[in-house]
C-alpha cells in the first residue's frame, strides 16, 4: 500500500511545471494588434479593406469587434488553436469598455491572457502604446 501511494504521489510531481488555471497549464498568450471596429462584422470591415489580414471577430458578453493581429509570442499554439476568423473572448467588462471606446480604435494594443483550446481568449489585462510627443528643440542662444 504505501508502494502504489509513493508512485502516485511521484506520478502527480511530474507534471507541468506551475499552477493550472482553468484546467489548463499553459501560459499567458499576449497578443498586439488593433481593434478595427465596435459592434461590427467581418463583412464590415472587409468591404472597406479588403486587403487587410490577420483579421478576428471576436464576440464577447455584450457585443463583438474586429480585431487586426499583428503579433503573438506563441504563433505556432494560436494558428493551431485559431483555426478560424472567429473568436471568442471573456474578461471584465471594463476591459471590452476599453477596446471599443473610440478614442482606442485603430490604436495599438497588447492583449494578456488565457487562450483556450475552445477559441476562446480569457483576457486578463490589456494595455494600450503610449502615442510619443513629437521631441521639442530648443535653439542655442
Amino acid at each position: 500500500m504505501l508502494l502504489l501511494i509513493g508512485l502516485a504521489t511521484s506520478a502527480a510531481g511530474q507534471g507541468t511545471s506551475g499552477p493550472a488555471i482553468g484546467g489548463e497549464s499553459r501560459g499567458i498568450t499576449q497578443i498586439r494588434g488593433k481593434v478595427l471596429c465596435a459592434d461590427c462584422t467581418l463583412t464590415d470591415i472587409r468591404g472597406d479593406q479588403s486587403n487587410t489580414h490577420n483579421l478576428y471577430e471576436v464576440t464577447y458578453p455584450g457585443g463583438q469587434l474586429v480585431f487586426q493581429l499583428e503579433w503573438t509570442n506563441e504563433p505556432e499554439r494560436w494558428t493551431a488553436l485559431v483555426s478560424s476568423s472567429q473568436l471568442h473572448a471573456r474578461g471584465k467588462a471594463s476591459l471590452f469598455q476599453q477596446l471599443t471606446t473610440e478614442e482606442n480604435l485603430f490604436r495599438s494594443v497588447e492583449i494578456n491572457g488565457f487562450l483556450r483550446d475552445t477559441q476562446t481568449l480569457d483576457i486578463g489585462e490589456i494595455s494600450f502604446q503610449v502615442k510619443k510627443t513629437p521631441a521639442v528643440h530648443i535653439g542655442e542662444e
